[in-house]
This record gives C-alpha cells, structure tokens and sequence, in this order.
C-alpha cells in the first residue's frame, strides 16, 4: 500500500507545483521584496505568518504565494523524571519520540493548502494528513476571524491495510490591542486517535478547542492551548501545550511543553492519559519563503 501513499504525495506536489509559476532560485529575492501585513505578524516586518500556536490551528492562513516549512519534535518520555532528564536529554534521546514534517502553501489570501506527515513513536502506524483551510471572516470587517479547516488523515503501518479518516475544524480568534490573540473552535474526527486507543474502542472524537498567543515583544511570543474532549472517545486528561516562540526574518523557532506527543488532527480531539506529572518536551522550527510575489 505504500505505492498509494507515494503517488498521492507526488499528486499532491505535482498540484503545488502547477500554482508555483515562478522558479525556486529566484525564492530569495522575492522574500526580501514581501512583508506580511502588520495584522498578520504583530507589526514585525517579514515574520513568518504562524498559523499554529502549538498543534491547534488558528483562523490565520498563509500568505498568498508564501510556501511554509514545519518541523516538529516532541518527546515520549517526560522530562519531570529527576536525574534521568539530564542524560536523556529531556526526554528527546528517549525512545518513542515523534517527529512531524509539514508544508503549507498559500493559493489565496483567504485560502492555503497543507500536507503533514507524523511519524509512529510508539504507535503502530505513521499518519500522512492532507488539508485546505479557508478563512471566511476577517476582524477588520467582522470583530473577528474565522476559518474553516477540512481533510483527511491516511494511516499507513507496514504489512497491514491502509486505513484513512476524516476531519473538519471551525476555527474562530480576535486580536486585542495588536498583540493578544485569544481564539476558540471545534474539531471532529472520524477515526481519531491516541496511544491508549483500540480497535474495540468509539472510532469518532469531538473536542473544543482554547488558545491564546501574547507577543509582549516583536520578535517574542508565549502561547498556550486546550483541546478538551466533548464527545466520542476520549482519554482521561484534555491536551494542552505551552509554547515561547522566537521571530526573526522568515522564521520562527518555538519551544514546547505538552502533555501530549500527538501533534495531527486525529491527535487533538481524543485527550491525553497525561497530567501534569508527565509532561513532556518538544520544539518547533517553521520556515517560510515566498514563492510568488
């Protein structure tokens, strides 16, 4: 089944690349050129536009014509285990950690695209997510932003059928005084997942979701989000991370705690059987260039 993953990942680039009429060599030069409207970045010129304030999304989309670059670390083994932190790392030289590897593509102001590959940890199979997000409301004519978000997870494990799932968020958030976003939604899943779950177990998951980003200083943030399960399966504890993120020209780094390794949407809506005892660390690194002037 892995011929169907690598044809649908070449579909998918190949649909990218037919929006992308200008050459990669002259990225360069096109990015020093741009700079992302002062609502999108807090007024700091050529910031990367962050649509993500840890693993929950917000109403924000991508720049039209702006290609964004996501990786993500994020540990199993928590870094609350006393001397053992140390030489493990923080837990990122344990086993079972989990690394995701996205792009986002901006087709319109109001419209991006997005492919994300998480890989197994301690799970059995690696996701593949696929989706487009449409912002339909701006603050400036509405008080505030929304968005609709919409795919489909792929679930690949070797030697067994491929499995696949549905998912859609309503995002909503508003900007106070230019520097404190505050935003809410909703997230379903048809086949969610988490590291508890079993095939015996409810295969839907609905959660709300919380976030609040405050950049106190132009090239600083300190996020923090809730994802807390309303209906179908569900672990014990709501997912919620903390983030202190670093702007600078194009890019951002972001360090991460969690009580949750699962940063996709099938991760988000089924809680976590973490508390605060066992939380764990992760980072960030998004990269952004400009395309298409």
């Amino acid at each position: 089944m892995h011929h169907k993953i690598l044809c649908l990942c070449v579909g998918w680039a190949l649909c990218l690349a037919l929006l992308l009429p200008q050459p990669l060599r002259a990225l360069e030069v096109a990015e020093k050129e741009a700079a992302p409207p002062p609502d999108d970045n807090y007024t700091l010129p050529n910031a990367p536009i962050t649509d993500r304030v840890v693993n929950v999304h917000t109403a924000a989309t991508t720049r039209k014509g702006a290609l964004t670059l996501v990786i993500d670390h994020r540990a199993h083994k928590t870094f609350l285990s006393g001397k053992d932190a140390w030489f493990d790392y923080l837990g990122l030289d344990a086993a079972g950690m989990k690394i995701g590897l996205g792009l986002r593509y901006g087709i319109l102001d109001f419209l991006d695209a997005g492919l994300y590959r998480l890989s197994s940890g301690r799970d059995d199979f690696d996701v593949y997510e696929f989706d487009v997000k449409a912002r339909f409301l701006q603050q400036d004519d509405h008080w505030f932003n929304a968005a609709l978000r919409t795919g489909f997870t792929w679930f690949v494990r070797p030697g067994v059928r491929d499995t696949m799932g549905f998912y859609s968020q309503l995002l909503v958030d508003h900007r106070f005084f230019r520097c404190l976003k505050i935003g809410t939604g909703l997230a379903f899943h048809t086949a969610s997942a988490n590291d508890e779950k079993r095939l015996s177990d409810e295969s839907v998951s609905a959660a709300v979701l919380a976030h609040l980003e405050w950049r106190p200083i132009r090239q600083f943030s300190i996020g923090a989000e809730l994802a807390a399960n309303v209906a179908g399966y569900a672990s014990r504890y709501p997912d919620f991370a903390f983030s202190a993120r670093f702007l600078t020209y194009r890019h951002a780094f972001a360090l991460v705690v969690a009580n949750t390794q699962y940063m996709s949407a099938d991760g988000i809506t089924t809680n976590s059987w973490r508390h605060w005892d066992e939380l764990v660390f992760g980072f960030q690194i998004l990269r952004e260039f400009t395309i298409v002037k």
